[in-house]
């Protein structure tokens, strides 16, 4: 389904549900049961039988309906019964409709939910057994730990509103609101969308504003969120795709590709395509003469980590040697490389078990001293392109 517009959303209520009597929930409970899911039949009988109706203090249903008032996401509020502890609240049977995913419904719902909860929870938690379900929730800034009873993510209200932190989208859409009201598209990227937020995690914004001349990239704090913002009008975009690819670490199309639409007026879909083309194509394939060049250069690393005995070289030596070898890897098998974290990253997107073998070898070296299996896959990696190379090696002779 298609991205919705800021427009196209106002087309949707949250409500609070007083009642399900009344409500006809078939075709999300028939919904659910062909997903597999069967937590929205709980819902139904619970309420029927009197066992959950989410009606103690800070308790409530909610419902989103499209504008001819079907229901099409449903989620509740409840206070946690395995925690003893009625200050934490757990978020229940939430689901959204397959027809109605990916484009920030169930953002908006969850969204309501968080706000009112804070009024009365200072931590609330919940239960996924599903990797769609994990990325969601931890764009949000949900916690993935098990620290609670029957849970596996936990969000901080009472830190919230300490800091007046609100949820990514939130704070995404906020600071667009105030700093971007006439452009032309927006994308929410980084590791709150990948599922992979931290305590210390920022929020990538992405701007398409065509009333710019130029683009930049600005870092600023707000709404309790750390913000790097990446502004671009729809020309100067082109340029840093084409320089990622050149550079092989697609930063830029990374960040788009992957990107939740925050506002778009027609264009996003069109920049995504170019950024998932430019990820799917690859780098380009390194020219022999490349290779050669990369050999040589890791071999005078590898010579050196070999013959140095001074443990504060051999530290710097073998940092020098894991980013040329891990660049070699990847690049002689059109992969797209990394920096920082990235290059961990890159290696296991290409083969988890040399990943594995690659950091247990410098992790060995760095804890007990040992050399060997450093060494052994410099050997490994190089081999195949015809092994180490110093002699007869010539660079920029005429």
């Amino acid at each position: 389904m298609r991205a919705f517009s800021e427009e196209d959303m106002e087309e949707f209520k949250v409500k609070q549900l007083k009642s399900l009597v009344k409500i006809d929930l078939t075709h999300l409970v028939r919904g659910s049961k062909n997903e597999g899911f069967r937590f929205l039949e709980r819902l139904v009988n619970d309420y029927k039988n009197g066992t959950n109706n989410f009606n103690k203090p800070g308790e409530s249903l909610y419902g989103l309906f499209n504008k001819k008032g079907v229901l099409i996401a449903i989620g509740g509020l409840n206070i946690d019964p395995f925690s003893n502890d009625e200050k934490v609240g757990r978020l229940r049977r939430f689901y959204v409709s397959k027809d109605y995913r990916r484009n920030g419904l169930g953002r908006l719902l969850l969204n309501q939910i968080i706000n009112d909860a804070k009024h009365f929870f200072k931590v609330l938690v919940l239960h996924t057994d599903t990797e769609q379900g994990d990325k969601f929730y931890t764009s949000f800034g949900f916690l993935k730990e098990n620290i609670y009873p029957n849970s596996t993510h936990y969000l901080s209200l009472s830190s919230m509103r300490k800091v007046k932190k609100l949820t990514p989208f939130e704070a995404a859409h906020q600071f667009i609101n105030e700093h971007f009201p006439n452009c032309q598209g927006a994308l929410l990227a980084g590791s709150v969308v990948r599922g992979e937020a931290t305590e210390t995690s920022d929020l990538d914004i992405v701007i398409f504003d065509n009333n710019l001349h130029s683009s930049y990239r600005e870092s600023l704090i707000a709404y309790g969120w750390a913000i790097e913002v990446f502004v671009h009008n729809l020309t100067t975009y082109k340029e840093f795709f084409e320089m990622d690819y050149e550079r092989a670490r697609p930063s830029m199309p990374r960040m788009v590709s992957e990107g939740i639409v925050l506002k778009d007026v027609g264009i996003i879909d069109s920049i995504k395509k170019e950024a998932m083309d430019i990820l799917s194509q690859g780098p380009k394939e390194w020219s022999v003469e490349t290779i050669n060049t990369k050999r040589y250069f890791i071999t005078d690393a590898l010579d050196d980590f070999i013959g140095c005995s001074i443990r504060a070289e051999e530290i710097f030596i073998a940092n020098t040697l894991a980013e040329l070898l891990s660049e070699f890897i990847l690049r002689t098998n059109r992969q797209w490389i990394g920096a920082s974290k990235w290059v961990i990253r890159s290696l296991r997107s290409y083969d988890e078990e040399f990943a594995n073998h690659f950091v247990d070898a410098f992790d060995i070296f760095y804890k007990t001293g040992n050399k060997n299996q450093v060494i052994q896959l410099v050997y490994s990696v190089l081999q195949p392109f015809g092994g180490r190379l110093f002699d007869g090696f010539s660079l920029g002779k005429s």
